[in-house]
């Protein structure tokens, strides 16, 4: 079963309301010139937008890449609203490293995770932070 735009963003959306205190507004788009899928925009708080395209990424084994690059590029996104907002990037902190760096967005034994990108270190599925 395909997953829906809203099934592919709701771990990470879960992540952004727990922990980042950042409103992030989803408005899903059916039509774009010169896109040929639906595609979703993603604002913040300071009025600025980004557009997510939901369409498929497989590789040659058939894995679906499209939960790892929606999880990535939506916490790119609350980065970004939180520098806007004159608040601590390092979102969500590395528990290890809480001033230095944030946690990524990995794949890591066929899970999207929160990593440290120093250790490597799996902190948190994605979708089940608690700060």
């Amino acid at each position: 079963m395909a997953l829906s735009r809203d099934d592919l963003l709701a771990p990470i959306l879960r992540d952004v309301e727990t922990c980042a205190d950042l409103a992030v507004r989803v408005e899903h788009e059916q039509e774009a010139p010169g896109w040929s899928e639906p595609w979703t925009m993603l604002w913040t708080p300071d009025g600025a937008g980004t557009g997510i395209w939901f369409g498929d990424q497989q590789d040659a084994q058939g894995l679906d890449h499209r939960p790892w690059r929606i999880a990535d590029a939506v916490h790119e996104i609350v980065v970004e609203g939180l520098w806007s907002a004159g608040r601590s990037t390092a979102w969500p902190p590395c528990p290890a490293h809480p001033d230095t760096h944030p946690l990524q967005v990995e794949v890591q034994a066929g899970r999207i995770v929160w990593a440290c990108p120093t250790s490597g270190d799996r902190v948190a599925v994605v979708g089940s932070l608690t700060c």
